[in-house]
């Protein structure tokens, strides 16, 4: 719903949307979700796909942080998303087992290189260096061309805003 929402408000030929993913996943590489008394399902890089589709979101970031996280990358690369995995695929990352603080992925990405750096890029190539520095598992990511000089032209322009967020540890409510 929050994706369909958001689909709704942004300028699809303009907008970037960034997704940030987090927690455990199955053998089948789909996160799962616990928040009784809800029942929520678990998600497959497959899933989110069809959901960004639907939601007519046509550039994505997705960011994600679990186990063998660069699973992800090989079902949602195309031209116009970036994926960003805490690790490769075949590779145990430190954040296999999710929770509610932070580990040590998004901690690097999120926490200290964003804030930093002055693109996605340079925030990523600082946060596999931090991660090496912690002998952390190292991150992976893909940039399909299209959204690479999307990305560049926002810049350019120096257009970026903030339309929503969801954090689905909070109450629900758009912030």
């Amino acid at each position: 719903r929050v994706l369909l929402e958001i689909g709704d408000i942004i300028d699809p030929d303009d907008d970037v949307v960034m997704v940030y993913l987090s927690g455990n996943s199955g053998p089948d590489h789909t996160l799962t979700a616990v928040n009784p008394p809800l029942e929520l399902a678990a998600l497959s890089p497959q899933g989110l796909k069809q959901l960004f589709d639907a939601a007519g979101i046509r550039w994505r970031i997705v960011v994600v942080s679990t186990c063998e996280a660069g699973t992800w990358i090989d079902a949602l690369k195309d031209d116009e998303t970036v994926v960003i995995a805490s690790s490769a695929a075949g590779v145990r990352g430190a954040d296999c087992a999710g929770g509610l603080r932070p580990g040590v992925f998004a901690d690097a990405f999120f926490g200290a290189a964003m804030r930093r750096a002055d693109d996605l890029p340079a925030a990523f190539d600082a946060a596999r260096k931090r991660l090496a520095e912690q002998h952390a598992a190292e991150p992976v990511m893909f940039v399909g061309a299209s959204i690479a000089e999307q990305l560049k032209a926002l810049r350019q322009r120096g257009k970026g805003r903030v339309v929503a967020s969801f954090d689905a540890r909070s109450d629900g409510r758009r912030q």
